[in-house]
């Protein structure tokens, strides 16, 4: 028997690690090498039967561009050429959507290209997508659920993955996912990945619709009165602040964090936000009305805007004609100024490079003339100085969910509050 005679073989390329296979064309006398993608997956495995299927219907032989040798073009020549009006207005989209035209090219119209679309060229082509649909703060948490998601589907087809699989595997990373609401959001967000691919033409429809996590979700309880005074004598002044403009405003933690001085209207005792939670659903900004408190606040903390604790820091001791201050003294200045604590004034001396100096039996802060910082630290106090947000952190950055959480955790700790004890709660009392 001819070796031509036998079905080419599902072979291994040890280079790449990709399943290969080299069909023959009996017409030209050529060969021509295919990759099928990861070696002994479903889905190269489903390839290589496909990619069989049309090649024996053919007579053995490779039609169009296969029969010629493959030259190195990019993906938008390839559409141009064949049709030079065509425009590929979204890429995440037009990348797909190239792939299925050579995969239909290549197998012909008696197979669907859209069958064989795996998990993880639709959750990549999303993510390049789905900043033009949600905000930056969903986005953030939507990347990593979609990625953890894609490292454990990748190699999946489609139209194989079936509901309860979702549902079994989002049950099973309960350690990662331990709220009913974050695993509410993690099947929301694979489902919309699914969703917007069959909106544009990736996949024939999406197999995830209509699922759903019956489970209890609980809505939490409001603080109360004396846990919201015992969580403000432990704050430092920076979260305490905020915390008070979260409770007489009624904003989202996310809303006051990303709050401008430009977004304040004086006048009339509100703030209009531009980006918000819901900016692309409804079209309009987001409108926080000001009580007298916060108003209050507000004109304060425009009246006591301060440089970063380590600049303050530095022009205190550069005012000094032998460069140095008693610490007892230097102490007093910023909680005078309202600065925060110790921790703070240690982290900014480190930054710029201020040491300790006795000085007649009294310890001192010297600046020398050459301070060397501390190459472990970044010069956040120096280089990270945010003047366009109304609250920030002890670093003088804006406030971030990361951020936030963590002061709060390490705050709710330290007062000896129930974890049940939530910030979020304080817009709603």
């Amino acid at each position: 028997m001819s070796r031509h005679a036998q079905a080419p073989s599902y072979q291994h390329h040890k280079a790449t690690g990709q399943a290969l296979v080299n069909l023959f064309d009996v017409e030209t006398g050529r060969r021509k090498d295919f990759y099928l993608g990861k070696y002994d997956t479903r889905a190269s495995r489903d390839r290589y039967t496909a990619m069989m299927a049309a090649w024996e219907a053919r007579g053995r032989c490779l039609v169009g561009r296969d029969r010629e040798r493959p030259r190195r073009r990019h993906a938008k020549q390839v559409v141009q050429a064949e049709n030079p009006a065509a425009k590929v207005e979204n890429p995440a989209v037009g990348d797909v959507q190239l792939l299925l035209a050579q995969v239909t090219k290549l197998l012909g119209a008696s197979v669907d290209p859209r069958k064989l679309v795996t998990v993880a060229q639709v959750i990549d082509a999303y993510l390049l997508d789905a900043p033009n649909e949600i905000n930056e703060r969903s986005l953030v948490s939507r990347k990593r659920h979609l990625e953890h998601f894609r490292a454990d589907f990748s190699d999946k087809l489609c139209m194989e993955l079936a509901g309860f699989e979702v549902k079994k595997w989002i049950h099973e990373n309960a350690d990662r996912y331990r709220s009913p609401w974050t695993r509410s959001g993690v099947k929301a967000s694979v489902v919309r990945a699914f969703s917007w691919a069959a909106e544009n033409g990736i996949l024939q429809s999406n197999p995830l619709i209509g699922i759903r996590l019956k489970e209890a979700k609980p809505t939490g309880r409001c603080m109360t009165e004396a846990e919201f005074q015992a969580i403000l004598r432990h704050a430092d002044p920076d979260l305490r602040r905020f915390l008070v403009a979260l409770k007489w405003s009624g904003a989202r933690p996310g809303e006051l964090s990303s709050l401008r001085w430009d977004d304040i209207d004086w006048e009339q005792k509100i703030a209009r936000l531009k980006e918000h939670k819901t900016a692309r659903k409804t079209g309009r900004p987001r409108i926080l009305i000001f009580t007298p408190p916060v108003m209050k606040l507000l004109r304060y903390l425009q009246q006591t805007r301060r440089l970063p604790m380590a600049l303050e820091l530095k022009q205190l001791l550069e005012s000094q004609p032998s460069r140095s201050l008693p610490v007892r003294q230097v102490v007093a200045h910023f909680k005078a100024k309202g600065y925060a604590g110790y921790r703070a004034l240690y982290r900014s001396k480190e930054s710029i490079g201020v040491v300790w100096k006795w000085i007649n039996n009294r310890k001192h802060y010297f600046l020398p003339l050459t301070a060397t910082t501390d190459p472990r630290r970044r010069p956040w106090a120096q280089d990270g100085f945010d003047a366009e947000h109304v609250f920030t952190c002890v670093k003088h950055t804006p406030w971030t969910r990361q951020t936030l959480t963590l002061a709060f955790s390490r705050l709710r700790r330290k007062a000896g509050l129930p974890k049940d004890c939530k910030m979020y709660s304080l817009r709603h009392k």
